[in-house]
């Protein structure tokens, strides 16, 4: 049997892969971590199926993955298939190494009461995209949910894996999903999982990462044994959203199930009412959910959104509620300078907050852009913390024009531009508004 100190052969060129210590081990197989002995190279991890969890299915299942290659670089995707000379009717595969600083999803849920809102709407964001990558890709996850992504705390990049499941869209493939992030019509075995229910179970996790609570598990939940059989009741034959407009009956208990009382009002409400699409029409409708270009949206709006009080309470601005007021400390909340792309295509502007980074979709308002290459920052003036400018942290240039008396002023890359109202060109084709309203 294959184990720490057995070497294999990678199918790819031939490399020697001396296995080290196990890094997990579940009903499928067991992971790794590997050298390379012929071609040093990153860290590398191998899985190796347990014997009777494979078949020719599943070998051609991993033969076509490493063929097709990731969708993103956000995916440890089987890279190569691997053997033993000892054990020939063996199956197992490649893939780099997840990075240590990257943990799993449950484990930033634990802890996001203390990320910043920013950080949180990037981890969303970096979902989204990760999904909107494999499906644009033609293929479906089937089964996504907290085990499987991780996440980079310090800045919200995320990495998925346990890829080897990833099938093409509409084929038959052995796994439905997992419990509490299936959607009805897959936990009660009427459909296959397909992207729609990939849509809901990335909807769960954004959930969960933004109300810390599952999306369905309310005060009706409490009652009675939480066996098998209450579970598909609550899940798959009879679910209730928990924030359901229309029928209050399943709504969180403020003394048991807290959490999500407090985090659902501070969400804007562009935000809530994706939400409660996916899970009120959406779940029984799979062409009702929210796709994952919507998310991106709504994710990109919620991360420039975010706005400080002088208490230090973060708060999230809403658009639709005139007079906000803090979470906090229950202080009105004044208007502050934002970027407004030119064209904004439907963005919502960034809250000039100190702290807050530009990308790409900031000046320029296009979804498709990189929106993980910061091109600038707001800092606070050393000597006066209420003036703040934006760095320019990118490779060229930018011009500012003021609204005052239309001087013109460059910004080179590393100096500092004083937020006032005015048009910037980012260059690209990429001009952005600062708006600063009056006193």
């Amino acid at each position: 049997m294959v184990d720490t100190g057995w070497t294999l052969v990678r199918h790819l060129d031939g490399a020697r892969l001396l296995l080290g210590a196990v890094l997990g081990s579940g009903g499928e197989g067991t992971v790794y971590a590997a050298t390379n002995l012929d071609r040093p190279g990153p860290p590398m991890a191998v899985k190796w199926y347990h014997v009777q969890r494979y078949g020719s299915r599943r070998h051609q299942q991993l033969e076509r993955l490493v063929e097709l290659g990731p969708p993103s670089d956000r995916f440890l995707w089987p890279d190569s298939m691997c053997f033993s000379p000892d054990e020939p009717t063996g199956l197992g595969y490649c893939m780099t190494m997840r990075p240590e600083q990257f943990v799993r999803f449950d484990q930033i849920i634990a802890r996001s009461e203390s990320l910043p809102f920013a950080v949180l709407a990037t981890i969303g964001r970096n979902l989204a995209d990760s999904f909107h990558a494999l499906h644009a890709a033609g293929l479906c996850y089937r089964d996504i949910k907290d085990a499987n992504v991780f996440v980079r705390a310090t800045d919200g990049e995320v990495l998925v894996c346990d890829n080897d499941n990833v099938s093409i869209e509409d084929e038959p493939a052995g796994v439905r999903g997992s419990l509490y992030y299936m959607p009805p019509e897959v936990m009660l075995g009427t459909v296959p999982p397909s992207r729609r229910s990939d849509q809901f179970s990335l909807a769960v996790l954004l959930f969960y990462l933004l109300v810390h609570h599952h999306p369905l598990e309310g005060r009706r939940t409490l009652v009675g044994v939480w066996d098998a059989e209450a579970q598909l009741q609550a899940l798959a034959r009879e679910p209730l959203f928990v924030f359901d407009p229309e029928d209050p009956s399943n709504c969180p208990d403020p003394d048991l199930q807290p959490l999500p009382l407090v985090w659902w009002p501070l969400l804007p409400g562009y935000l809530r009412a994706l939400f409660t699409r996916t899970f009120g029409p959406g779940l029984r409708d799979p062409g009702a959910r929210i796709t994952e270009t919507q998310w991106r949206e709504a994710l990109d709006d919620l991360r420039a959104s975010v706005r400080s009080c002088g208490c230090g309470a973060h708060n999230l601005h809403d658009p639709d509620v005139p007079e906000p007021v803090c979470w906090n400390c229950q202080a009105g909340l004044a208007p502050g300078p934002v970027l407004r792309p030119a064209r904004p295509r439907g963005r919502r502007p960034l809250q000039l907050e100190v702290g807050a980074t530009l990308t790409a979709v900031n000046t320029s308002g296009a979804l498709h852009t990189d929106h993980r290459q910061v091109v600038g920052v707001v800092e606070a003036h050393p000597g006066d913390p209420s003036v703040r400018g934006i760095r320019n942290l990118g490779a060229v240039p930018w011009v500012f024009r003021s609204a005052d008396d239309a001087t013109v002023r460059p910004v080179a890359p590393g100096q500092v531009l004083r937020v006032r109202s005015g048009s910037v060109d980012f260059s690209a084709g990429h001009t952005a508004l600062v708006e600063v309203p009056g006193p």
